[in-house]
């Protein structure tokens, strides 16, 4: 029955037949405890063009099945324009506002005068007048600008937005870019590179993003507008939603290693991307299968931009770079002081107060560095750090680690990557099995990992003398799976990126009168 039902979208009259995607939002709906049917996601191909001005019109939506037609009901969600108590959003040749009726929505062309009511009418539901009267006074200027922000995190840099930002910055291609810095000591770090660096929760960082033609990141919009500003971080959302109609281009933090990504995260049911990349054939093929949802132009293989500025320059340093487990973070982000009764925290706090550990730095006149993932940090009082241990977070940037390590530890973090990039050799410490399990044909430690699998503490120690009675070189059998792994290893990832971003339309915004 359900092929049979069909959605439907009236506009001006006619009826447009939505297009049916494969949805990761929920395998079935239930009712009453009965199973009805699966959820699914639709596509709505609308032509606006030709409306006149202070036309009203309606889109409104029905399902049909054998010729017969229901309203449908709209609920706005999280990943709704109309997201918590918005009623409209700005796009490019059209305003839309909710409707009066559940199953419709209000179309009106985009004039100066149906923007001054519409925005000023408005700007009292909102946290920011004054950014809202700014957005008025200068829309017609900026709106056609052609604005480049790049973002790693709001706060951090060091990763891909900012690689492609220096690789493209001085481009003479016609487009103003600017990279976003968590605050003003990061100025230093683009002395010579550009003038164009601007703070996140700035006004001018907030003026931009309304008239950005392109937001690149190495994070999703979840994650880079998920930070408060001057105004809440739910507050800030409902203006991006409203007023904002960047595209989104997704760099990635690194490389995916498990098909449950793109169930939970990577689809295209939860993410609208304009564009990601990918680095590998298999993580190319994996966001490019009906699994995923996204189309063929969203998803390109072209390798990390950030892998083109990796040094070398190995010191006495080794590193230590445990992933961080999702389930030992409470909601608020507070201390847990059921922490220590985990496995998680015994295996990583025996580590690194093993006595033989110590005696194998003391004795080779070796750095040892635990590199704490962020959400580490709240939790850091339960750990016992003897003095031969130093910890940081961003005290040494992850470029840094990458440079001066000569070996990394890790359990299963993904960040590895960069470290088999520079084939440096990599030892993982399993001393507790990953509650997220892999798909073996996707990747397998055993087979496609980067390094020896050890787990004992006893034989990460061994490993660890035996790399440095060796030079710390790389076996060959690691160095070969790390030349099959990657597709481009010619340090022109950013090349490749920023030639595909241009590919990108360009969004064609009349004149308004």
């Amino acid at each position: 029955m359900i092929n049979e039902v069909k959605l439907v979208a009236k506009y001006r009259g006619e009826f447009i037949e939505g297009v049916l995607n494969k949805s990761k939002h929920d395998n079935l709906k239930y009712y009453l405890g009965r199973e009805i049917f699966p959820a699914v996601d639709f596509e709505f191909n609308i032509n606006l063009a030709g409306m006149l001005n202070q036309e009203l019109q309606s889109i409104e939506f029905y399902f049909n099945y054998q010729d017969k037609y229901a309203a449908a009901h709209l609920v706005h969600g999280w990943n709704s324009r109309f997201y918590w108590k918005n009623d409209f959003f700005i796009g490019e040749e059209a305003i839309i506002k909710k409707s009066w009726s559940s199953h419709a929505l209000v179309v009106e062309k985009l004039t100066k005068h149906s923007l001054n009511n519409t925005v000023l009418s408005r700007k009292k539901n909102y946290k920011d007048n004054f950014l809202f009267e700014r957005y008025v006074d200068y829309f017609e200027s900026y709106r056609n600008k052609r604005i480049w922000l790049f973002i790693d995190r709001p706060t951090t840099i060091g990763d891909n937005a900012e690689a492609l930002f220096r690789y493209c910055a001085n481009r003479e291609d016609g487009i103003e870019k600017f990279m976003i810095i968590p605050d003003e000591t990061y100025y230093q770090n683009f002395e010579g590179v550009s003038a164009n660096i601007i703070i996140y929760g700035s006004f001018e960082y907030k003026f931009l993003l309304m008239f950005a033609e392109k937001v690149i990141s190495s994070t999703t919009f979840w994650e880079w507008v998920n930070i408060d500003t001057n105004i809440p971080k739910y507050e800030f959302k409902l203006i991006v939603q409203a007023l904002s109609n960047a595209q989104e281009v997704f760099l990635q933090h690194g490389i995916i290693r498990k098909t449950s990504f793109s169930d939970w995260y990577l689809n295209s049911s939860s993410k609208n991307f304009d564009f990601m990349l990918t680095s590998t054939e298999k993580e190319y093929e994996l966001m490019r299968s009906e699994d995923t949802g996204f189309k063929e132009k969203q998803v390109q293989l072209t390798g990390l931009p950030r892998f083109d500025f990796l040094k070398n320059h190995a010191e006495n340093m080794i590193t230590f770079l445990p992933t961080w487990r999702i389930q030992y973070s409470k909601d608020d982000g507070s201390y847990d002081k059921h922490f220590k009764e985990s496995d998680f925290y015994k295996s990583i706090n025996e580590f690194l107060n093993d006595e033989k550990l110590l005696e194998l730095l003391r004795k080779n006149n070796y750095r040892f560095i635990f590199k704490a993932h962020p959400k580490f940090f709240v939790q850091i009082e339960d750990f016992d750090i003897p003095e031969e241990i130093e910890i940081v977070s961003t005290e040494l940037s992850y470029n840094e680690i990458y440079e001066k390590s000569a070996i990394l530890i890790t359990d299963y973090s993904s960040a590895v990557v960069d470290f088999a990039y520079l084939k440096k050799p990599i030892i993982y410490y399993h001393s507790i099995k990953d509650e997220d399990e892999e798909n073996p044909e996707y990747f397998s430690y055993e087979k496609d990992g980067f390094g020896e699998i050890c787990p004992t503490i006893e034989s990460v120690i061994n490993k660890v003398q035996n790399y440095i009675d060796n030079n710390c070189s790389m076996e060959e059998k690691y160095v070969k799976r790390i030349d099959s792994f990657f597709k481009y290893t010619d340090k022109n990832n950013s090349e490749r990126v920023y030639e595909e971003i241009l590919r990108l339309p360009i969004p064609n915004k009349n004149k308004i009168i």
